[in-house]
């Protein structure tokens, strides 16, 4: 099955981000937060100083750390565009992917600097607390090299067009991998046909008709 774009480019490469004052919020150092996320004091703090060359890509980590969605960690400030949900998807069973075009399907706000994202909607309650129904959740257009993603939750497509939220992990066996999820149990040395890291979140509240 062949990928839609969610058709959008983004138009900037500066995004002004909400981490610290949610952090602060939240009575979390520093480096505490860089501890419940993954990532390195240093890295966070790259983000906080809204240093130029932070990737968007490490929101996903830090957004769950602190309870919250990626959308809710950017400046409303930033420049948003439109982007049209493309299909629905059962997070936690395979061959749940379903592409409808944009056809009965909401449009939603993202921050311009994201560039391109194929965003999803969540049907049904499978990955709860993970993600809630009508969650919306970006990934980005163009699939990655798995061995790039370890630690990281992707959209995953394996054989048979089938595809699923899963978190990658290193396998046993050269050029597979170990898949896993919040209430599944782990799959061993699986291929992966195409990887595509979520890098956006955001509330269905964020939908619009």
């Amino acid at each position: 099955m062949d990928i839609p774009s969610a058709v959008f480019s983004g138009g900037t490469s500066v995004i002004k981000n909400r981490v610290r004052e949610v952090r602060k919020q939240r009575g979390l150092t520093l480096e505490k937060l860089a501890e419940m996320a993954g990532l390195s004091a240093s890295q966070i703090s790259r983000i906080e100083r809204q240093d130029r060359g932070w990737s968007v890509e490490s929101l996903p980590k830090i957004a769950e750390a602190l309870g919250v969605t990626v959308a809710e960690l950017i400046d409303t400030s930033q420049v948003w565009v439109a982007a049209p949900v493309v299909g629905n998807i059962g997070v936690s069973i395979w061959a749940s992917l379903k592409f409808n075009g944009t056809k009965n399907l909401p449009t939603v706000r993202v921050p311009a600097a994201f560039g391109d994202l194929l965003v999803l909607m969540v049907n049904g309650s499978a990955y709860y607390p993970r993600y809630l129904d009508g969650e919306l959740i970006g990934v980005t257009k163009d699939s990655r090299d798995p061995a790039d993603c370890i630690d990281r939750e992707c959209l995953i497509g394996i054989d048979g067009g089938q595809y699923a939220l899963k978190t990658i992990y290193a396998g046993t066996t050269p050029g597979r991998f170990a898949l896993g999820s919040h209430n599944e149990p782990m799959m061993h040395d699986r291929a992966v046909l195409s990887c595509r890291p979520v890098i956006y979140t955001t509330p269905a509240s964020a939908a619009r008709p």
